[in-house]
């Protein structure tokens, strides 16, 4: 009799395991995010990368000397925070304060302000 009732613990676990993952599964999602740089800082251009809290800093591309320039960012936005980071050669870096991408819109930065902003 204790066997039966391990084995039907067993199996609810089995059964069950895999749909709460997927509950909690939503904060993982990946989506594609706009980003806007606006370089309006010299003619030099900048090397911007996005860096995710607790995740790994990822190049998006390059943006000219008094030039914008539009990247994609595809990863898990949700329940994140985020620094942008230009590299500014002969200036320095420039970092962002931390913001939030809320779904289904985008990100705009002016370098000179050091502004973020989202937009849909």
């Amino acid at each position: 009799m204790d066997k039966r009732l391990i084995t039907i613990l067993l199996a609810v676990m089995v059964i069950a395991a895999p749909l709460s993952c997927r509950a909690t599964g939503a904060a993982g999602k990946v989506e594609s995010v706009s980003i806007t740089v606006i370089n309006d800082v010299n003619r030099g251009s900048a090397a911007i990368s996005i860096i995710p809290e607790g995740g790994i800093e990822q190049q998006l591309g390059s943006v000219g000397g008094a030039d914008t320039q539009r990247f994609t960012y595809t990863g898990s936005i949700l329940a994140r925070r985020f620094r942008l980071r230009a590299a500014i050669a002969g200036a320095g870096d420039t970092v962002s304060d931390v913001f939030y991408i809320p779904g289904g819109t985008g990100v705009s930065w002016s370098l000179r302000a050091n502004y973020i902003r989202t937009t849909r």
